[in-house]
């Protein structure tokens, strides 16, 4: 983790605890959030969430689910084996 990643979590971790603290103050929710936990867990999240999105290499991601999903063409087989049928019955059946 470089000095860049450091400072864009730390920018992110404050700007949201900030956010969060004026929103508490505005609704009167300061009772609500007392214990450390409840005051840290929206801000860490959103920071640890920003910079793994920033680590993402897109690249190797695409690679990696193309890897995955292989397309097969059709073969001839199967489409032998499809018979369309012409006897469409919309009606009531006879009892």
């Amino acid at each position: 983790m470089d000095i860049k990643n450091i400072i864009i979590f730390l920018v992110v971790f404050l700007l949201i605890m900030w956010l969060q603290h004026n929103d508490d103050i505005k609704f009167n929710k300061t009772n609500k959030r007392i214990s450390v936990y409840d005051k840290i867990k929206i801000p860490l999240f959103s920071a640890i969430c920003v910079i793994l999105i920033k680590e993402i290499d897109i690249n190797s991601c695409t690679n990696f689910i193309q890897s995955i999903m292989i397309i097969k063409t059709p073969t001839n087989e199967l489409s032998k084996q499809i018979t369309v049928l012409d006897d469409i019955f919309i009606g009531p059946p006879d009892f």
